[in-house]
């Protein structure tokens, strides 16, 4: 079993470095780890005119610059939209089409996409996207092969869905897999 840590940092509204109305996940840089492990071991009246103000300051630079992970999943308001986007998250498929969408919801395509993006602030291309991401995240912890991910998300081809994948995750499926079980290895 290993040794697990979790560092929290409360940050006061007028100091927010990110303007993000929705829970946004980010990418952690070995930098920004180390400046929430220092941080964590300041005082609560830390002063801020010397080095532990300058740190803080860091900290919050590094946090506006870390790069927001494509993991959080936007539901709407509408109850009709919200179940049939929570059937779609228990079985994504990247053939899912907006103009079906919007048959179902007796509305124009046109109609359906300022609608949609106005329920979850995402297009639905990018929601839809970004669903299959999180499905092939946890699918691809369990080592099974992209190409069957591909496959189960309605690609016809890997390639496809690896050139998807590399688009908004910033790096290959593989990349992702062989990480996640090097450091499960380890552990």
């Amino acid at each position: 079993l290993s040794k697990v840590s979790t560092y929290s940092l409360y940050i006061e509204v007028s100091n927010a470095p990110r303007q993000a109305t929705y829970c946004e996940v980010v990418q952690v840089s070995p930098l920004l780890h180390q400046l929430l492990i220092q941080a964590n071991q300041l005082s609560i009246d830390y002063q801020r005119a010397d080095r532990d103000g300058a740190l803080i300051d860091l900290l919050l630079y590094e946090l506006e610059a870390a790069p927001a992970l494509p993991l959080f999943i936007p539901l709407p308001h509408n109850t009709l939209l919200s179940k049939q986007c929570a059937d779609f998250m228990q079985h994504p498929d990247i053939h899912s089409s907006p103009k079906d969408w919007a048959h179902d919801h007796n509305k124009s395509e046109r109609t359906f996409h300022r609608w949609f993006k106005s329920e979850t602030g995402m297009s639905f291309q990018a929601w839809r996207n970004r669903v299959c991401i999180i499905y092939a995240l946890n699918t691809l912890k369990e080592n099974i092969s992209i190409t069957e991910i591909a496959f189960s998300l309605g690609y016809e081809h890997s390639a496809a869905f690896t050139a998807m994948f590399s688009k908004i995750m910033g790096y290959p499926p593989t990349h992702f897999q062989k990480r996640f079980h090097a450091h499960n290895k380890a552990l």
